[in-house]
């Protein structure tokens, strides 16, 4: 590693935001500096202690490049927006990659269902979503997912949207490194009505259950004697089931995850309804 002494060069410019309030930040803005915008056969220096990250979103020109901790982790140069950085040889670095202090913030993100879907019409359905992150090479590109209301369809931290009831819900997936952008979509889910299967129309109309959603607690109540009551994850598999309850009953749901999952009630006479139920 090449050191170089100071006088080779025509001008030390230091990185000094904190002379330069109401500045936006850039490289570019002369304020921002001690002695000026930098000249490429110039040094330039960013370890100054508690300094605010220059950002970069233009082309520069420097011979040597003086990188340390400004007292906010290593993000002392965010190089943004296609700007670009040419430097001579002599680096005074110690232990450290000029790589990994360039950041490249995410622009753009599409958000998008599997096979393009943007319905579910399935009781209880899931639609994949993805988000597609531009540019291609951002450092950090992942998201947070997120809906506008839950009780329409929740989604999962891998964007996996689950139906709760009818309505139209906004998909949201958020940048996780600060540049605040995001994408959105809107998913209809439909088809989401408390309905009997098979024969059990008497069975349905007589099943109140409440409170939905719910939080440990959940009755039900059924004009008909019930066999059988199970609470179903999206998998399909029981995390409660109670045998012969007769015509009411509480469930404990305590110790059980939020999410989406489904009641299954059925008579002696082999008749089944299915309800979905929102745990909080």
């Amino acid at each position: 590693m090449a050191f170089v002494s100071f006088a080779a060069f025509s001008q030390t410019t230091v990185w000094n935001p904190a002379a330069n309030p109401d500045g936006t930040g850039l490289w570019t803005e002369a304020a921002n500096w001690t002695n000026g915008l930098p000249v490429p056969a110039g040094k330039v220096v960013l370890n100054v202690p508690g300094a605010a990250d220059c950002v970069l979103d233009a082309a520069a020109e420097i011979n040597q490049f003086v990188l340390g901790d400004n007292g906010g982790g290593d993000d002392v140069l965010r190089i943004v927006n296609g700007g670009a950085l040419t430097t001579g040889a002599n680096w005074s670095m110690v232990q450290r990659l000029f790589q990994s202090l360039v950041i490249v913030d995410v622009e753009e993100i599409t958000v998008t269902g599997a096979d393009g879907a943007t319905t579910i019409t399935t009781m209880g359905g899931t639609l994949q979503m993805t988000a597609t992150v531009l540019p291609a090479e951002a450092t950090d590109p992942s998201v947070t997912w997120s809906v506008d209301d839950e009780t329409i369809a929740t989604i999962d931290e891998n964007g996996l949207l689950t139906a709760v009831a009818d309505g139209d819900v906004t998909v949201t997936a958020t940048a996780n490194d600060g540049s605040g952008v995001n994408g959105s979509l809107v998913v209809t889910i439909s088809n989401q009505d408390e309905t009997g299967i098979g024969s059990a129309d008497m069975l349905s109309k007589g099943l109140t259950i409440y409170p939905n959603p719910v939080g440990e607690i959940l009755n039900i109540r059924s004009a008909r004697d019930v066999a059988m009551i199970s609470i179903l994850d999206v998998a399909g598999h029981a995390v409660r089931t109670m045998e012969h309850p007769g015509r009411e009953s509480s469930v404990n749901l305590e110790g059980i995850p939020a999410g989406v999952y489904m009641l299954k009630v059925q008579d002696h006479e082999a008749n089944t309804v299915i309800r979905r139920i929102l745990k909080q």
